[in-house]
């Protein structure tokens, strides 16, 4: 771990030689920062006050495992006393045999408790939920449903399972014949909806929900199309009309540091063509299309452009096109990459 941190302190230097960019949010994720040290911590956030302009707001979120943290008040108030001002916990399910099935470190107990924990050092924090798993039943997410509302969660974000060839998780699926044995992902997408929604959150992108402002700043810049920029293993970055992810091979990564190179791979200098379908990917997740913005980054009007793609989304009840925002409707989200992509096909038409 110290060197890792050495060498995360190293990248940060190399990319911020030349230049002091204003930061206001900070995320450290990755899944387990949470297992490091304080003195590490400190030596990052040192690393980046000294190298970044960071605003005195700054939304600080930090990952962190239920088992790390669990019991471990004294690891929280460390978290805290670094000037994280917010914790994402994976909780993932607060059912012991979907944990099982997901691989996880924690029980559903520790799930409950790790909450309870951190909302005594944090008043904002959010937890990650997954369903849409093979066999899952609605009363499984009715029982999740109801630990967040007994909980009082200022932040959800809820994922539907993905399994990706070539995983562990993907072959066992395989092997036991269970690949396809998921309920409709509508259903269970638009009941989990309209639940968090009867609990008083707010669905402002497709798998996040909050309190009134509770949202993310940090994932926000995502889906609003703003820049970021990632240090650290696998980490990605959006900057100056460039995407580019670091190695993920820590071999890889520390031997481009060591020789004084940014540990770049797939660099893409983006086209406007494939800045525009980037922008319809992500802000039709969020908010939607900001016609301003939009104006500004592609010198053409929106309404203008996509009027026939506008008034059938309309007509569907899919999208509401008002003066400043062209956003979609809660039945828009759940096709929402179906849509991206009639933007995306008009473009290269």
């Amino acid at each position: 771990m110290d060197n890792f941190v050495e060498y995360l302190i190293k990248e940060i230097g190399l990319f911020t030689e030349g230049k002091r960019l204003k930061v206001d949010s900070i995320y450290l994720g990755g899944g387990t920062p949470s297992i490091l040290k304080k003195t590490h911590l400190e030596k990052i956030f040192n690393s980046l006050y000294d190298k970044f302009i960071i605003s005195e707001k700054c939304e600080i979120s930090a990952e962190c495992n239920p088992e790390d943290i669990v019991g471990r008040k004294n690891k929280l108030v460390d978290l805290r006393d670094t000037g994280i001002n917010r914790i994402s916990l994976g909780v993932q399910s607060f059912i012991d045999n979907e944990l099982t099935f997901l691989s996880r470190q924690h029980d559903s107990k520790q799930a409950f408790e790790s909450v309870m924990d951190t909302r005594e050092i944090f008043r904002n924090y959010s937890i990650d939920m997954i369903y849409d798993l093979p066999g899952q039943e609605i009363s499984s997410i009715e029982c999740n449903l109801s630990r967040i509302a007994e909980l009082n969660v200022p932040h959800v974000s809820a994922y539907t399972l993905i399994t990706e060839k070539g995983t562990l998780l993907h072959k066992r699926l395989l092997d036991t014949g269970s690949i396809n044995e998921k309920l409709s992902n509508e259903k269970l997408y638009s009941f989990f909806n309209e639940n968090m929604k009867q609990l008083g959150y707010s669905h402002y992108e497709i798998s996040n929900y909050s309190k009134n402002g509770f949202e993310s700043l940090h994932n926000l810049k995502y889906w609003l199309f703003e820049e970021y920029v990632g240090f650290g293993p696998s980490s990605h970055s959006f900057y100056e009309k460039i995407r580019w992810n670091n190695f993920p091979d820590i071999r890889k990564y520390s031997k481009s540091l060591n020789s004084g190179k940014l540990p770049k791979e797939n660099v893409e200098i983006l086209t406007k063509q494939k800045l525009e379908e980037d922008y319809f990917i992500c802000t039709l997740r969020s908010k939607g299309v900001d016609k301003v913005q939009y104006r500004k980054l592609f010198s053409k009007d929106f309404d203008d452009s996509y009027s026939k793609i506008i008034e059938k989304l309309t007509d569907l009840g899919l999208g509401i096109n008002i003066s400043g925002f062209f956003s979609l409707t809660e039945m828009g989200y759940s096709v929402a990459d179906e849509i991206s992509l009639e933007f995306i096909r008009s473009i290269k038409s």
